[in-house]
């Protein structure tokens, strides 16, 4: 009976981790849209010593540049934090920042995002932080948009 109840305890054990925590709530407030209340809670996170993922910082970051207005101080604050920490960004980090670039109408800053990205992968080899299509369609859609094919 003891034995039974040993992968239960542990499951607990592990659920009631700070970092656990922190992660589920995060999670649960970015998906429910609430860019703000995530955002304090990596601050708390950040600030309890606990360290973060490069995942859970891309899903705050994401979910700050897809607010209608993009909170873009709060998703460049935790960008800057990451590098501090050597915590390695994701695609999909760099592809949230240069879809709002792009939409708001500075193309120079989204390839400037695109060559950071290029320099953090190593290049544009085949890769887990190689440009992916939605990473480079949104260049492409926004300067053929705005008739800057030069760029």
């Amino acid at each position: 009976a003891e034995t039974e109840n040993r992968p239960q305890n542990l499951t607990r054990k592990i659920s009631k981790s700070p970092e656990k925590k922190f992660q589920h709530l995060i999670g649960k407030l970015c998906r429910e849209g609430d860019a703000q209340g995530a955002t304090k809670v990596f601050d708390e996170m950040a600030g309890s010593g606990c360290r973060p993922s490069s995942a859970l910082c891309s899903q705050v970051i994401n979910s700050c540049c897809n607010m209608e207005p993009p909170l873009l101080a709060d998703a460049q604050r935790i960008f800057a934090y990451m590098r501090t920490q050597g915590i390695q960004p994701e695609e999909s980090t760099f592809t949230a920042f240069i879809r709002v670039h792009i939409a708001t109408g500075e193309a120079e800053k989204a390839l400037a995002m695109l060559d950071q990205m290029r320099v953090a992968g190593g290049g544009f080899d085949p890769g887990p932080g190689a440009p992916k299509r939605r990473t480079l369609f949104p260049i492409l859609k926004g300067m053929c948009g705005a008739g800057d094919l030069a760029g």
